[in-house]
């Protein structure tokens, strides 16, 4: 079969001259997108491209396969979790960041003192939120166990 006829077959696809008709719309870009890796090409940016993209393939495929990797990543996905969970509660770390910066360290406390603060309602609260954190906490950590 002669070049011509395999043109003219290809042609009746009505796929191949949607595509065609695509391609000729965008010749424009096709033409800038060919000299572009022609460019690459003559530098020797494309091989050096290639090499790049083959070892990171090899090299993620190696990653992917081992089980610490897979360990170390499903630990990485419960951090971003975690930190996510952290990041959306804005109103909690701004009153926690403004509770630190106004903290006095230099003002110990007793055992009477602790008890006359348990009175104030802002240390209620206070200890309320903090109580909630460390039951979580807890929570999560006798989940951990049973596993």
């Amino acid at each position: 079969m002669s070049a011509e006829e395999r043109i003219f077959r290809a042609l009746a696809d009505p796929q191949r001259q949607e595509a065609l008709a695509t391609l000729l719309e965008n010749i424009e870009a096709v033409k800038d997108l060919v000299l572009f890796l022609s460019e690459l090409k003559s530098s020797g940016a494309l091989e050096l491209l290639t090499a790049g993209v083959a070892a990171a393939r090899t090299l993620s495929g190696d990653l992917i396969a081992s089980r610490d990797f897979a360990e170390k990543a499903a630990k990485l996905m419960e951090l971003a979790g975690a930190a996510s969970a952290v990041a959306s509660n804005t109103e909690g770390i701004a009153c926690m960041s403004k509770a630190v910066s106004s903290a006095d360290a230099s003002k110990p406390v007793g055992v009477y003192g602790l008890l006359q603060a348990l009175q104030d309602p802002d240390v209620q609260r206070g200890l309320g939120y903090i109580m909630s954190i460390v039951k979580a906490l807890g929570a999560c950590l006798a989940s951990k166990q049973q596993l």
